[in-house]
């Protein structure tokens, strides 16, 4: 088998037929490694708080010391109304009352008129999660404290 990279038994392919292959290899090469770590730098567990978890509501239902007093990014359907500001796992379980499947939101009063353009939308949160502070009339698991990231979901790209 000769030295290049096309061989076929009955074409045969000049020298400078296959460096124009080597270059146009090595061009796609190039394109997908950049487009590969493109989407990695961009990925949402490269950014700069790594060390925080994503847990879903149900685990922090489920396991509410397993999560007391860590930071969690949680995404779900919030719903802020008096006395009631929670996020749950679905918007069927706020539309139903299913109040155990939500947890309870800590919400900062001073930004609370911009919390309120997200109302009734998925959003993510990362907050710290709190087992003891169970919410209005303690209905709640627990509570997201000390919020530092609230931002609307647009989730996956269809």
């Amino acid at each position: 088998m000769p030295n290049g990279i096309l061989y076929h038994p009955l074409v045969k392919f000049s020298r400078e037929e296959q460096n124009d292959f080597k270059a146009v290899i090595f061009l796609i090469k190039k394109k997908i490694l950049f487009v590969t770590l493109t989407a990695i730098l961009a990925s949402p567990c490269h950014s700069e708080n790594i060390s925080v978890p994503s847990v879903s509501i149900y685990q922090l239902l489920a396991n509410p010391e397993k999560y007391d007093g860590k930071e969690v990014y949680v995404i779900g359907f919030m719903h802020l109304e008096f006395e009631g500001d929670v996020i749950y796992a679905h918007r069927e379980d706020w539309v139903h009352s299913l109040i155990p499947n939500g947890v309870a939101l800590d919400a900062p009063k001073d930004s609370y008129a911009e919390w309120m353009k997200f109302n009734n939308n998925y959003v993510v949160v990362q907050a710290v999660f709190s087992a003891s502070q169970r919410g209005h009339l303690a209905l709640r698991t627990g509570s997201l404290t000390k919020i530092r990231k609230l931002v609307r979901w647009r989730g996956p790209k269809r």
